[in-house]
């Protein structure tokens, strides 16, 4: 639902490439290995660019490791018509709505989908889908906070090894493996079963970003800035794994706010009359 620069492009590119690259910069940072950059307007139209493009990229690995099914590959957008997020009577204003409108029946999944794409692209047409978008962005930005701690977290660690290894042929090795690790998870041929493929994804990547730490770390000879280094690792690891726990509410409530304004769109539909039917449910009395 986005078609220009505005909030989904802040929060969901944005924020998380600007995210990776402040948590890849501390550990040089707080070692005094502060790089040379004038801090200009040039310079900070680069980094915002940069932030930018890294953000899609985080976005894309995000599709690929915090995708929006549940466990029974199911998307908010249609387990929510069944986990009671809406009271029966909204329900059944919604699905008199859908079927009016669409032609579409929600009590069948495999109509839910394009319903919901429906009723999102009607409320663009209206101009009135920036309040879902809000949701859009928020899930867009807790799924990628998840992903660049996730890279973020191993690449910190690795510093805190790569202080104890001085030889540089095995800083270079340590590079030259992260390079390979990389280049195969994001080349191999994925699974068909959901869960291994994620986990098959992740696994290459989290070590080929440990590696890449141990390889750029210089030769750290206190105690105190490794144990620096480890708190860190532990805040980004905490950080992340509060973005990861929130993303889920974020994109079910995008849903459900989608439906929510798509209903709200027809005033006929507060004034439908329902009444339980036959079957111990209920039926919307559609006015003649």
């Amino acid at each position: 639902m986005i078609k220009r620069f505005n909030f989904y492009d802040i929060y969901g590119y944005l924020l998380p490439g600007l995210t990776l690259l402040g948590l890849l910069w501390l550990p040089s940072g707080l070692n005094g290995l502060k790089p040379q950059l004038q801090l200009n307007l040039l310079a900070a139209l680069l980094g915002i660019a940069a932030s930018y493009v890294i953000g899609h990229v985080i976005q894309t690995l995000a599709r690929r490791l915090l995708p929006s099914e549940t466990k029974e590959n199911r998307l908010p957008s249609d387990f929510i018509l069944d986990d009671g997020t809406f009271p029966p009577t909204l329900r059944a204003r919604l699905k008199a709505r859908v079927e009016t409108a669409f032609g579409l029946n929600i009590d069948n999944r495999s109509d839910r989908a394009q319903a919901f794409f429906l009723c999102r692209d009607l409320l663009i047409q209206k101009g009135l889908g920036s309040y879902a978008e809000q949701f859009q962005g928020m899930y867009s930005l807790m799924r990628g906070l998840a992903v660049a701690c996730l890279l973020a977290v191993p690449y910190q660690f690795g510093w805190v090894l790569g202080g104890f290894v001085a030889s540089p042929s095995g800083k270079t090795g340590a590079l030259v493996a992260a390079a390979g690790t990389a280049a195969w998870c994001l080349l191999r041929r994925e699974s068909e079963k959901p869960s291994p493929k994620r986990v098959a994804f992740a696994v290459p990547l989290v070590l080929a970003s440990l590696l890449a730490g141990v390889g750029v770390a210089p030769t750290i000879t206190g105690g105190q800035d490794r144990a620096v280094l480890l708190v860190l690792t532990i805040i980004t690891a905490f950080v992340g794994r509060r973005a990861y726990g929130a993303h889920p509410a974020f994109a079910k409530s995008f849903a459900a706010t989608v439906y929510r304004c798509f209903l709200m769109l027809d005033q006929n539909a507060s004034t439908a009359k329902i009444q339980p039917d036959d079957n111990g449910g209920l039926e919307v009395l559609k006015e003649p």
